[in-house]
């Protein structure tokens, strides 16, 4: 994956330093990750483009302001959440109606996993070409790779997999298709059927990689 536009997702973030990864964004919307993870996030090198959310951003914030004045920041926002306000400029409706969003900067659907947000990133990128690396959900009873047992956080993907993943997915399968992108799930234990978003076989990493023109 060398020479492409990675986009690195929560605990992917640690990458950066175990591979001397330079990533095109990261990616935390959650700010339990950020309450609990504070050691990987910490170690963001300057400069680094993160897409947040305001409730990642205060989180960072109570722990070390000076880590926001390092990084390059964006800010972005659940359109779908119960709390989410609307204004007559605000095209959360759209999205929510559409089932996707390619303007984060107004906001985001939420599909079920920071994996959803990293998709509907790649789409207002223009990207020609997405491979999903890291989307098991299958063995959500192991810890992750940066992970060990007794500080594995809980994962709520298997509880909404039916009703939010698995139909964001159909929708990013039918987006892509129409948009001509070639869109690739590389997990080899997957649960998400591989007759909606095919297996590619590389070296599975924990993160998403998107290529684009």
């Amino acid at each position: 994956i060398e020479n492409t536009n990675i986009i690195l997702l929560n605990g992917a973030i640690s990458l950066i330093h175990k591979k001397s990864i330079t990533p095109f964004y990261c990616i935390i919307i959650d700010s339990t990750f950020i309450e609990n993870r504070f050691d990987i996030v910490r170690e963001l090198p300057s400069g680094t483009h993160l897409l947040t959310t305001l409730g990642c951003l205060r989180a960072i914030h109570e722990r070390d302001p000076h880590l926001i004045k390092r990084l390059n920041i964006s800010v972005t926002q659940n359109v779908t959440a119960p709390t989410h306000k609307t204004t007559n400029s605000d095209l959360g409706p759209l999205f929510k109606t559409q089932g996707y969003s390619d303007d984060l900067d107004v906001g985001y659907i939420d599909g079920g996993t920071v994996m959803a947000v990293g998709l509907q990133l790649a789409l207002q990128l223009d990207a020609h070409e997405i491979l999903l690396l890291g989307l098991d959900i299958n063995n959500i009873s192991q810890p992750r790779f940066y992970e060990k047992h007794n500080q594995s956080l809980k994962s709520g993907l298997l509880k909404d997999y039916q009703h939010k993943i698995l139909p964001f997915m159909m929708k990013m399968a039918s987006v892509c298709r129409d948009r001509g992108i070639q869109i690739y799930n590389c997990s080899s234990v997957s649960k998400l059927p591989y007759d909606l978003i095919p297996f590619y076989n590389i070296n599975r990493w924990f993160l998403l990689n998107t290529e684009f023109a």
